[in-house]
């Protein structure tokens, strides 16, 4: 008699907690939400309500949160979210760059610019005729690009031929020379 009302005590505790879990996962959740945040630049310093914290995926407690994410030469920004329980969402901060930083971007890009303008104009001095590349007739097409035997060497180019016999190849080659260039100082690429 005493195992019979021992084994109906535990059987009652199993079928309360059963009916307990499943009443928190019907009405309840987690109470957590998760969410996936995303900062640019990457190298910002991010704080997650007021606390130090990196991008990625993060579990919140449910309820209304805020980012913070800074970088040197970046102007800061908060941003303030709700989080439902058990929800997955995306939050976003892109930060834009101060002006003084953003007129040293450009004057780099200006740089860079005009050094790639400079080496253009070397090379079209070392190869004349780039000048009048492309040129296409009949049975032949000529362009030039990067060299394949000196693929790191920017300033070797290579003239590439599409050409479907062996008459656009020699009728090539007869335009190149027209132009007081000798083919065989080329790199020549037949496609």
């Amino acid at each position: 008699m005493d195992r019979r009302i021992l084994y109906l005590g535990i059987g009652g505790l199993v079928v309360l907690a059963v009916a307990g879990l499943l009443l928190q996962l019907a009405f309840g959740g987690s109470g957590n939400g998760t969410v996936t945040l995303i900062v640019v630049p990457a190298s910002a310093t991010v704080q997650i309500d007021g606390q130090a914290a990196q991008a990625g995926t993060i579990k919140f407690s449910a309820g209304t949160h805020s980012v913070t994410a800074s970088a040197n030469g970046y102007i800061s920004k908060t941003i303030t979210f709700n989080v439902k329980s058990d929800s997955q969402t995306n939050q976003s901060i892109v930060l834009q760059p101060t002006a003084a930083n953003l007129i040293k971007q450009q004057l780099g890009e200006a740089a860079a610019g005009q050094q790639a303008s400079q080496q253009g104009q070397i090379i079209t001095a070392n190869n004349p005729i780039l000048k009048h590349l492309p040129y296409g007739a009949t049975g032949f097409q000529i362009d030039f690009g990067q060299s394949k035997v000196h693929p790191n060497d920017p300033n070797v180019v290579a003239l590439y031929i599409t050409t479907v016999d062996q008459a656009g190849r020699d009728a090539a080659l007869s335009w190149i020379r027209s132009q007081g260039v000798d083919p065989s100082k080329y790199e020549i690429i037949y496609q």
